[in-house]
């Protein structure tokens, strides 16, 4: 069982890592819809960002709902905002759910295999998965 449950994450993982998210051409499209007011993309330093401005109801007393999607030079969404009423909230982070799916890789893995094992197996990691491994699990991946 917990072999099937850490190829479902070590899946999950990589599908992260190989995916870039949704492109700003597949989002621009939503301008014929109906809600949708306003969308925008601008460079700034280290990436692009594109903000989808939309009202959800004619009687929405916050006004504008607006998505703002944050995306890296390598064209990977890194983060989706949602701005409501002025009020900022973080709907998706690449690196936060990156480091959630590990965490859970790691602990599964603690059962399964020797702290050499999940050493050798978190040195194949892209460089920043595998120093925040080094640093979390210090104990079973120094």
């Amino acid at each position: 069982m917990d072999k099937l449950l850490l190829n479902k994450k070590l899946d999950d993982l990589i599908n992260l890592l190989m995916t870039g998210g949704v492109q700003p051409g597949e989002l621009a499209d939503n301008i014929f819809l109906q809600p949708y007011v306003q969308i925008t993309y601008k460079k700034v330093s280290g990436g692009v960002v594109g903000e989808l401005h939309f009202k959800e109801d004619a009687n929405d007393k916050h006004g504008l709902t607006i998505l703002r999607y944050l995306y890296s030079d390598d064209k990977k969404v890194y983060r989706i905002e949602e701005e409501l009423g002025g009020i900022k909230t973080i709907l998706w982070d690449r690196e936060f759910e990156e480091m959630a799916i590990l965490d859970q890789v790691l602990q599964i893995m603690r059962g399964l295999y020797s702290p050499s094992q999940i050493e050798g197996f978190t040195s194949t990691l892209p460089c920043h998965l595998s120093e925040y491994a080094k640093d979390k699990f210090k104990d079973i991946a120094s």
